[in-house]
């Protein structure tokens, strides 16, 4: 099928998904079950290359994806957060609050899956031109060279941060992107914290966001740190900074795999149109406070795909029935997405006194069981929510110092 598609047989499919990362993969999935023609092209040669996150996931996320657990790595219990100026709290139960998985292979099954269901995956096919042609969608595309065409009936926008889909069907910008530097590394981590990511906050060292170290295993680790304000500083001298600033943590570090990418952040008002829908970072599907984006996205590819099936079954591709899709995610996920924008612009209002100043009050029992038993690593608010009274808090702490609240 890839060779007839690529010597110029253009046949029309009912769904063709742009993009074979674990959105387009699982939307792809859910589609073909429903015996539909779908092709998925992909502008790498292979699934999970380069891999571009650092493959932390909520166990509610492998149940979604429906992956083997083969696919895990590492589990997570909680967290160690830093500050530059020498706080630091621990976050940590009996509870499995995330896991480590092989990125690479977490999307290869994916892409299995969609395979197994009927989708025809295309490699090196970087779409480039889009088109309407007599009532139906034309992809062009370049692979190995030359090009190669697809028409659809329905096209579906999975091609992450720098979508071409979204693009042309208008889609605004990311409220705000996020620049990354990130390194697969060699690294040890003691036995006793192997189950702990760390945290480190600072606006020096990454302005608007942070850097991390989550354990792989005992001697493997994946590194990265985060620019989301002052465009002019270069992310991997952002990474050095702070491999300075916390010396103790990174001695011996290694890098073996470095590798990078943006994250788009805030709520879009346009994921779908006439004949085409986005799913993933493509409609900015991601978590304002940590920029994962899988769990978001792979819920949004099943809306996607259950919304795509009635409209091909009644034969209407119209941006007015197609809205259903957006109107549903936006139900399940905007307001999380908003809460998330909020409390980021507060996080940013901070400097590196104040951070530390925050840490420290929240280093207390009270509040570290508080922020256990409600925290949930896919739904921020759900903690958030329940500490309504911390902006006026912070407000209050920043004139006034060092309140001792909550001693307990």
């Amino acid at each position: 099928m890839v060779e007839k598609y690529h010597k110029g047989m253009s046949m029309l499919c009912d769904v063709t998904v742009i993009g074979a990362g674990p959105s387009g993969c699982a939307v792809a999935r859910e589609i073909a079950r429903h015996g539909y023609t779908v092709t998925v092209l992909e502008e790498h040669g292979q699934i999970g290359k380069p891999v571009r996150c650092a493959g932390l996931v909520s166990p509610r996320a492998i149940k979604l994806a429906g992956v083997p657990q083969a696919v895990v790595l590492n589990r997570i219990t909680g967290a160690q957060v830093f500050s530059p100026r020498g706080a630091h709290l621990q976050l940590s139960g009996p509870k499995e609050q995330a896991v480590v998985v092989d990125r690479s292979a977490f999307d290869r099954a994916l892409a299995a899956q969609a395979e197994k269901a009927g989708a025809v995956f295309v490699y090196s096919a970087r779409a480039a031109r889009f088109e309407r042609r007599g009532g139906v969608l034309v992809i062009r595309y370049a692979r190995n060279g030359s090009e190669g065409e697809v028409k659809t009936r329905l096209l579906i926008g999975a091609d992450g941060v720098n979508s071409a889909v979204a693009a042309w069907i208008g889609r605004e910008p990311p409220v705000e992107q996020v620049r990354m530097f990130a390194a697969e590394a060699a690294l040890r981590t003691a036995p006793e914290t192997l189950g702990l990511v760390r945290v480190f906050l600072g606006q020096a060292i990454a302005p608007g966001w942070f850097g991390w170290i989550i354990p792989v295993s005992k001697d493997r680790a994946r590194v990265g740190v985060g620019v989301a304000r002052n465009g002019g500083l270069n992310v991997r001298a952002a990474f050095d900074r702070l491999c300075s600033a916390f010396p103790e943590h990174f001695a011996g570090l290694r890098l073996l795999q470095p590798t990078g990418g943006t994250v788009p952040l805030g709520l879009v008002r346009r994921s779908f149109a006439d004949g085409v829908l986005l799913v993933g970072d493509a409609a900015c599907q991601t978590k304002p406070l940590t920029g994962g984006g899988i769990y978001m996205g792979l819920l949004a590819a099943g809306i996607a795909a259950r919304v795509a099936v009635r409209a091909l079954k009644r034969g209407d591709l119209s941006a007015s029935f197609l809205k259903a899709y957006q109107d549903e995610w936006h139900r399940k996920i905007a307001d999380e997405i908003r809460f998330g924008m909020e409390q980021r612009s507060l996080y940013n209002r901070l400097d590196d006194a104040q951070i530390d100043m925050v840490l420290c009050f929240f280093n207390r029992p009270f509040w570290l069981g508080f922020a256990l038993r409600f925290g949930d690593f896919d739904y921020h608010s759900w903690l958030g929510r329940k500490l309504w009274v911390l902006p006026a808090w912070l407000q209050q702490w920043a004139g006034h110092g060092n309140q001792d609240w909550a001693e307990n």
